[in-house]
């Protein structure tokens, strides 16, 4: 959000806890930005309807009890022509895939085998209590409202790994396995 403020953007955000709020509040104050942050629900956003031209979600709705909900909220706040730019956990990474078959023979991990869901849950931390995972098709269904849509498939840089294995990755395998799903669509 800080990245879009100092490009000019006037930036309003949600999240379900004042003190994210807070720290939003604190951040953009340090470099003289404006935001309009409010406590708020995805899935019955504090805004007029048409009200954005852009909507940006990088990792929270598949976080969300209802993401289907919050999509149709993502619409319902755009403007005619605004852009949705959103990223979803993929259900079809090789990142879930691997991570699944590491929890179903890891003791650490007994706990969490079994759904993507409780994986996905055990990868964002213990203080996360719901995650999901999406596959191309149900993104799909999920913005069918929308025009546009378009999908991409990225894998974020690994530490640990080195730069030729990073390199190798998002050249043959991120295209499709990816783990972020990237929605990008227009009202």
């Amino acid at each position: 959000m800080l990245q879009f403020a100092r490009g000019g953007a006037v930036v309003s955000a949600v999240d379900l806890t004042p003190r994210s709020i807070e720290l939003v509040q604190q951040r953009f104050r340090l470099y003289g930005l404006p935001v309009d942050a409010r406590v708020g629900d995805a899935e019955k956003l504090p805004f007029s309807d048409n009200s954005f031209d852009v909507v940006y979600s990088f990792g929270v709705l598949h976080h969300t009890p209802n993401t289907p909900k919050a999509v149709s909220e993502v619409y319902r706040v755009l403007k005619p022509g605004g852009r949705a730019i959103i990223m979803l956990y993929h259900r079809h990474s090789m990142h879930v895939a691997i991570g699944r078959a590491v929890a179903n023979i890891s003791a650490k991990y007994r706990t969490v085998s079994g759904t993507v869901e409780n994986w996905v849950r055990a990868y964002d931390g213990s203080d996360n209590p719901l995650g999901k995972a999406y596959t191309r098709a149900e993104v799909r269904s999920m913005f069918r409202a929308f025009k546009d849509l378009r999908l991409s498939t990225v894998d974020p840089v690994r530490r640990g790994l080195s730069p030729s294995v990073n390199g190798l990755n998002q050249r043959l395998f991120a295209w499709w396995w990816g783990f972020y799903l990237v929605i990008k669509a227009i009202k």
